[in-house]
């Protein structure tokens, strides 16, 4: 009897052990947000925004910080888009980025040989994907058993979409790509938001699902 119980025992302990990576579950529900379509929908061309579920994999996710640069030294000519980003950036990504790293996801800095924003800065056993190709990050990201990338940083219209480790360049090569919503912007004039809200319906209608920055925080910090 003794023998039968220490064996339940040890398996539940090696499930226990299994199911977590340095003391954190491997796997997390996130909420996502996908457009569908939908006959009943009053919609554009019969869709909706639905929000669903997603199970992820701790150790098969990276968070790419795309273009998080140090911008008040670099558009003079652009306060909106200095106050913009900076906003964003300070009040999004920098919170959502120390939940990451406590929580033990991959991390990937993409700042194409500009200089990152101070509060954002490259630690050690992050990835450096500076001005790397396509192929040569899908090649790296397949053998450390990356299958999804969360996408922060800028621009939503630009930079994150067409970049060599841009979502319209890693979706096609297997991976899956989500954007977090709230944790980007788009070049557009002060006050205006229709550039990056277009970017997020396509996104989330033909590229991968979108999400937001409390969402994926409460994922990460609650399993």
């Amino acid at each position: 009897m003794k023998k039968g119980i220490t064996i339940i025992v040890c398996l539940l302990v090696g499930f226990l052990i299994g199911s977590h990576v340095d003391g954190v579950p491997k796997s997390i529900a996130l909420s996502t947000y996908r457009i569908i379509t939908d006959k009943e929908s009053v919609g554009m061309l019969g869709t909706k925004e639905v929000v669903r579920p997603l199970s992820l994999n701790r150790k098969q996710t990276a968070f790419l910080l795309m273009d998080v640069w140090d911008i008040q030294k670099m558009v003079k000519n652009a306060q909106y888009y200095n106050n913009r980003f900076d906003k964003v950036t300070r009040e999004k990504i920098v919170p959502l980025l120390d939940v990451v790293r406590k929580n033990r996801v991959f991390v990937i800095h993409a700042a194409h040989g500009e200089k990152e924003h101070p509060l954002v800065k490259q630690l050690p056993g992050e990835m450096n994907a500076d001005n790397m190709d396509t192929e040569t990050l899908t090649r790296i990201l397949k053998a450390r058993g990356i299958d999804t990338i969360i996408y922060s940083g800028f621009a939503t219209n630009k930079c994150i979409l067409f970049r060599p480790s841009g979502m319209l360049n890693m979706q096609p090569r297997g991976f899956r790509v989500i954007l977090v919503k709230d944790a980007t912007a788009a070049e557009e004039p002060e006050g205006a938001e229709w550039k990056k809200n277009v970017v997020i319906d396509m996104v989330e209608s033909n590229v991968g699902p979108t999400t937001t920055a409390e969402y994926l925080r409460k994922a990460l910090e609650e399993g």
